[in-house]
């Protein structure tokens, strides 16, 4: 069941990241990362910007999170980050 659910929550995250406006440095540096086949520098990114749109499936966005090219948000449990954003919301 851990896995089904785990999988579900990499799935959400990697299609709000694809289509939310929140996600769109994260399309950028994963597409400009592709093309370039190396770390975009931040003058890159900004040439970039204006380049962006949602990948054809989460499954870009996952790898790059599982390659670990972007910040590891999915090695936390949803439960965990329910706690988390709770204990950060009441100031605990």
């Amino acid at each position: 069941m851990r896995h089904a659910n785990e999988w579900k929550v990499k799935t959400t995250w990697a299609t709000k990241i694809n289509q939310m406006e929140w996600g769109k440095m994260v399309r950028v540096r994963i597409r400009t990362r592709d093309l370039l086949g190396r770390e975009p520098t931040e003058d890159e990114l900004g040439q970039n910007v204006d380049n962006d749109g949602p990948f054809g499936s989460p499954d870009t966005v996952i790898s790059a999170y599982n390659k670990g090219e972007e910040v590891r948000l999915f090695t936390v449990t949803s439960v965990q980050a329910l706690i988390v954003t709770r204990h950060s919301l009441c100031g605990h």
